[in-house]
């Protein structure tokens, strides 16, 4: 039986990753490195981008007019999002 520690269960998604062409070959920049572009599946940029959606300035004043429930809705969720990126530790 192997033991897996919880690092070999969640993948890593840094901020950025190596640039490939169509054919998954490394893209490499003027100096011979490899190119680094964002990684659309960095978790903290998809939070982001949902909570900026939530609270859409625009977006929450049509809400306001056509759907309160919804605004109030996209408030609670943005709330409850923006806490999963502060840790509490011992009560700090």
């Amino acid at each position: 039986m192997r033991f897996l520690a919880c690092r070999d269960g969640i993948p890593s998604f840094p901020p950025t990753k190596i640039a490939e062409d169509i054919n998954g070959n490394t893209i490499y920049n003027e100096e011979g490195s490899p190119l680094k572009v964002p990684n659309e599946q960095y978790v903290w940029k998809k939070l982001d981008d949902k909570i900026a959606a939530l609270t859409d300035l625009k977006v929450q004043e049509q809400l306001r007019k056509d759907d309160p429930l919804k605004l109030a809705q996209n408030q609670e969720e943005a709330t409850r999002l923006k806490k999963l990126k502060v840790a509490v530790v011992d009560g700090r």
